[in-house]
């Protein structure tokens, strides 16, 4: 678990097309899932061995990041949740 979270702090990933078309129509940056990475609050293997990331994106929305390592760190798809940190 800790190397995807340090692949995402440290901005090693890359996301899937899937991944790219979420991010443009709910308008995440690539500086908001490194952010994620670094403001992780919880995250959870499923049984796929895809990774829930729970962090915050740079406006302090929760932003929930699914991924999966194999050589490296694959963003999978993500979405906002409606709280916002406090």
């Amino acid at each position: 678990m800790s190397s995807v979270i340090e692949d995402l702090k440290s901005g090693n990933f890359t996301p899937t097309l899937h991944a790219q078309e979420r991010m443009s129509e709910r308008e995440i940056s690539f500086d908001d899932i490194v952010h994620a990475g670094k403001t992780c609050k919880n995250s959870v293997k499923n049984l796929d061995n895809t990774w829930e990331i729970d962090g915050f994106d740079c406006d302090g929305k929760r932003l929930i990041v699914i991924c999966v390592r194999y050589q490296k760190t694959l963003i999978i798809t993500l979405f906002r949740k409606s709280r916002r940190r406090k």
